[in-house]
């Protein structure tokens, strides 16, 4: 499976816009519009733009080139190509996890949602009923998001073969690309988990104050490499 690398482009695309934005500022001064009329508004927008499209172009070009690195294959420690039997089994049954999880969570915001749309209504008999209709709207926004996000997920999924880059920088695991060499973000820990008969290796990622988890499944015959790979992070981090 052929990986595209596609920051490269959003890192050119993030540089003609601040470009663009960068000609913005002086918009106001060229057509002569007053400050006080609008001008500095333009000026001070333009400016805040220009500095967030340079710094996600920064980004971008950084996650660009440490995935070309990997797919290269400079400095992995695995390259695991799955079998359509493995990958298939694997894919289902990780739609039902996403679904139950996601699943859960929607029940929680909507139990909350609707908490407060029954209650507000009670502390303001007369406004009250916007804020029930807000909640009932977000309910819906999310169940919609959570709902697309898991069928998307699963579509991709079911329609390539599985791979997966493993580096002492980041994991690219069927397209997606997660690293740790980051502004902000930061490799917590490497452990082994298995459900079923099938292993995976967990890495639990920091970024910002948020933690999350990529699993990646171990390919038949291929748990004393996990094993190994496990020494060398958790090695490197406790050191």
């Amino acid at each position: 499976m052929k990986i595209r690398n596609s920051y490269k482009n959003g890192s050119r695309i993030s540089l003609a816009l601040a470009g663009f934005f960068f000609l913005g500022i002086f918009i106001p001064s060229v057509i002569g519009l007053d400050g006080f009329d609008g001008g500095f508004a333009i000026s001070f927008l333009s400016f805040f733009l220009f500095l967030s499209t340079i710094a996600i172009a920064f980004l971008l070009y950084r996650t660009g080139k440490e995935q070309g690195r990997i797919l290269e294959k400079k400095d992995i420690l695995a390259h695991w190509i799955y079998s359509q039997q493995f990958w298939l089994k694997y894919a289902g049954e990780e739609y039902e996890r996403d679904r139950r999880g996601k699943f859960f969570l929607f029940l929680t915001v909507a139990g909350w949602g609707v908490f407060f749309g029954v209650l507000f209504p009670l502390l303001d008999s007369e406004d009250g009923f916007i804020v029930t209709y807000a909640m009932f709207g977000l309910i819906l926004l999310i169940g919609l998001v959570a709902f697309l996000s898991i069928r998307i997920a699963h579509r991709k999924n079911m329609q390539s073969l599985g791979e997966a880059y493993i580096a002492k920088t980041g994991v690219i695991m069927n397209g997606q690309v997660v690293l740790w060499n980051q502004p902000l973000t930061t490799l917590k820990e490497v452990t082994l988990s298995k459900e079923g008969a099938v292993g995976f290796l967990d890495f639990e990622v920091m970024s910002g104050r948020s933690i999350y988890n990529i699993r990646v499944p171990i390919p038949a015959g291929s748990e004393a490499e996990a094993k190994n790979i496990i020494k060398q992070f958790n090695s490197s981090l406790t050191g």
